[in-house]
C-alpha cells in the first residue's frame, strides 16, 4: 500500500507522467476500490494511462527489490507514452492487416531535441471508417509534457490520415504556447509536404494548407 500511496519515487513518477492530480490512496483503502472509483470518473485513455503508470511502478520496485537497481521516475512519462501509443494502434490495426501495416509499428530510437525546444511525435492508424490520431510533447529530458488522442471519421488513406496528424499535432503545439518546438512523424512526405511552398488540391493538400495556416512554416 505504501508503494502507491505515500512512496516519493512513486508520486515523482507520476507526476512525471502527467498522473499528480490522482486522489489520495489511504492506508485504509484496498487499491481495487481505489481504481474502480477513479474508473468511474475517468476517460478510457486517462485510466488507460494510469494502469500503465501503474505497471511500471511495480516493475521498478521489483528491479529495486530483486536486483538493487534504482530507476530515474524522470524516464516515466516516456515509458508510458510509448507503451500506450503502442495500445493505441494495437487497438486499430486489424489481424489480418498486420503485415501490410507493420512498418508503422517500426520505432526510430528517440532523440531529444535541444534546450527549451519541445517535440512533437505524431502518428496515425486507419481502421475504417475511422482515424485514430495521436500526439506526445516532450522536453529535452524526454520527460512528458503533455499529450492528447482523438478518433475521427475519414477516407481510409494513409497519406491523408498522417497529414491530419500533423494538422492536430501543430494546432495542439499552438495550444501549448511554447516559443520553439519540433514536429516529428514517420511520413517523409508529410514532412515534405509541410515544408513545400505549394499545395495540391486533394483532400491531404488541403488539410495541408491548413497545418500551414497555424504556424509560419
Amino acid at each position: 500500500m505504501h508503494l502507491f500511496g505515500e512512496c516519493g519515487w512513486t508520486k515523482s513518477a507520476l507526476f512525471a507522467a502527467g498522473m499528480d492530480h490522482l486522489p489520495k490512496l489511504a492506508m485504509s483503502d484496498s487499491i481495487v476500490s481505489w481504481l474502480c472509483a477513479i474508473s468511474q470518473h475517468s476517460k478510457r485513455d486517462d485510466f488507460n494511462h494510469l494502469l500503465i503508470c501503474l505497471w511500471h511502478v511495480w516493475v521498478f520496485r521489483n528491479k529495486a527489490v530483486h536486483d538493487s537497481y534504482i530507476g530515474k521516475p524522470e524516464v516515466m512519462g516516456k515509458l508510458v507514452d510509448n507503451m500506450q501509443t503502442e495500445y493505441r494502434v494495437a487497438q486499430v490495426i486489424e489481424a489480418d492487416k498486420y503485415d501490410a501495416l507493420a512498418p508503422a509499428l517500426s520505432r526510430t530510437r528517440w532523440t531529444p531535441p535541444t534546450t527549451n525546444v519541445i517535440k512533437i511525435n505524431f502518428d496515425a492508424a486507419i481502421k475504417p471508417p475511422n482515424i485514430g490520431l495521436g500526439m506526445v510533447a516532450r522536453n529535452e529530458d524526454g520527460v512528458h509534457i503533455a499529450s492528447r488522442s482523438l478518433c475521427v471519421q475519414g477516407p481510409s488513406d494513409p497519406f491523408f490520415a498522417e497529414c491530419l496528424a500533423a494538422t492536430e499535432a501543430l494546432r495542439f503545439a499552438n495550444s501549448l504556447q511554447y516559443g520553439s518546438i519540433i514536429l516529428e512523424g514517420d511520413s517523409a512526405l508529410v514532412i515534405s509536404a509541410l515544408r513545400s511552398g505549394e499545395c495540391a488540391l486533394t483532400e491531404a493538400g488541403l488539410c495541408i494548407g491548413r497545418a500551414k495556416g497555424l504556424f509560419d512554416l
